[in-house]
């Protein structure tokens, strides 16, 4: 996936890009070199899947239930904030956290790891 950085051209990222020098000039979304779209979507800057998805959980596993059952290891652990479920990260091989969201459609996820306290929507792609 790519990072909003990737999308946009140096000069925007930089705030060196002053606005249009003329009817002629680019729009900013425009800009980008080598891309196959020529406007870029803002991703959502509040999660909308909060107030629904979030309940009281507790975690069913010390670690990811999938690669403790594969006899597998992990990057790092996510619970699911609907569910109890514990899935490894993204940067897991197995990535887990994620597989669970895809087949539960349960959105957020929180860190599991030890004095990390951050909250993420796969859909709306912002920390809660």
């Amino acid at each position: 996936m790519l990072a909003w950085q990737d999308l946009f051209a140096p000069e925007i990222i930089s705030g060196k890009y002053s606005g249009r020098k003329d009817a002629n000039s680019p729009h900013p979304a425009r800009l980008c070199e080598n891309r196959a779209f020529t406007e870029v979507p803002m991703p959502a800057s509040v999660c909308t899947h909060a107030a629904e998805h979030i309940k009281k959980v507790k975690p069913h596993t010390k670690g990811c239930e999938e690669c403790l059952k594969m006899g597998d290891t992990w990057v790092h652990l996510r619970l699911c904030l609907e569910c109890g479920h514990v899935g490894c990260c993204d940067s897991s091989k197995n990535r887990h956290a994620r597989a669970h969201f895809h087949a539960t459609d349960h959105p957020i996820i929180q860190s599991a790891e030890r004095g990390e306290d951050w909250r993420w929507c796969y859909i709306d792609e912002v920390y809660l």
